[in-house]
Formats: C-alpha cells, structure tokens, sequence
C-alpha cells in the first residue's frame, strides 16, 4: 500500500513538472497571427485609439514637440484605419468604429491632466501600446492567413516602427537619461 501511495506521488510530482517544463517553453515560442477578422478589429481600434489621444494632445500637448507629435500619429492613424477599412470591406467582417473601453478610460483620464504630467502619461502609453501594435503588424505580415491583409500589414510596418521609434526618442528626451528603458521594465 505504501509502495501505491509513494509510486503515485512521484508519478504527480514528475507530470507536474513536466507541465512546468512545458508551460516555460510557450513562453520561447514566437506567438502567432491572430486570425484575420480579430487582427482586423484589434488594428483598427488601436488606430481609433491613437486618434481619440492624438487629438487630445495636439490640443493639451504642453510642448510644441509633443504637440506635432500627436498631429503626425493622429494623421497617420487615420490613413491607416481607412486603408484598413477599404481593403476589408469586402470581406464581411463587422468593424469597430471606435476605440476599445481601456483606451476610452485612458483618454478620459489623460482629458484631467495638464502640462508635464500630461506629456509624459501621453508618451507613456503610446511607446507601450505601438510596441504592442507593431508585434502584432509583424505576427501577421510573417504568419497571416488573409494574403490581401498580410501584405498590407508587411507594407505598414516601417512606417510603425519609425512611429515607435519617434515616440521613444520623444518621451527619453522629455524624461531625461534615468528613467527605466522598456527593457528593463520587461527584466522585472
């Protein structure tokens, strides 16, 4: 009987760890395209997101850079969403038209704030949601299964990450040489 029990807990032990093993190693896997309808909604509500927070900091922006900065995301965001929307109007899917709840919870709290505080919330998200964007623009330019919506993501990425890239240089200016790069903040 004994002999039962301690066969049974090793053999819990050994699957437990291998389920351990197992979940670690999705983590090593690249993640994949979502498939195209909710790549199409996720593209488009970032999109209507950047524009709700463009607009707000062309206008609240305490800096001229911040301020031109906004202009140039609002107005690539707006191209962008209506290349999107042209290129799957006929592919019968139901398209957002407006941003997603956190992003309008977002606005609504970033709408409170003024000056400094402002930019910096401001560049804050939009470094963290247009990395999210680009990982997503990458995962369906190499793993779509829409060709059409493949393509045209593979065509937008360099303008996305040239955006990413001009909003990290903004905020690493305005936030000066200390602060925590957004590697360190994914070391934690």
């Amino acid at each position: 009987m004994r002999r039962a029990i301690l066969c049974a807990a090793l053999l819990a032990a050994c699957l437990a760890a291998r389920a351990r093993q197992d979940q670690g190693k999705d983590k090593d896997k690249p993640k994949r395209a979502e498939p195209t309808g909710d790549f199409v909604t996720k593209a488009l509500e970032s999109s209507f997101a950047e524009i709700d927070l463009g607009r707000l900091a062309a206008k609240q922006g305490s800096t001229a850079e911040v301020r031109k900065l906004a202009q140039q995301l609002l107005d690539d965001h707006k191209r962008l969403s209506k290349e999107l929307s042209e290129l799957v109007s006929k592919k019968e899917l139901e398209l957002p038209t407006h941003s997603d709840a956190e992003h309008d919870r977002l606005a609504r709290r970033m709408a409170a704030m003024k000056g400094a505080p402002f930019d910096r919330s401001y560049l804050e998200s939009r470094a963290g949601d247009q990395m999210e964007v680009v990982g997503m623009f990458e995962r369906q330019a190499r793993d779509g299964k829409d060709d059409d919506v493949k393509a045209w993501a593979k065509k937008k990425l360099p303008d996305l990450r040239a955006n990413l890239r001009a909003v990290r240089a903004l905020r690493d200016r305005i936030e000066g040489p200390d602060r925590p790069t957004d590697k360190d903040k994914k070391d934690r």
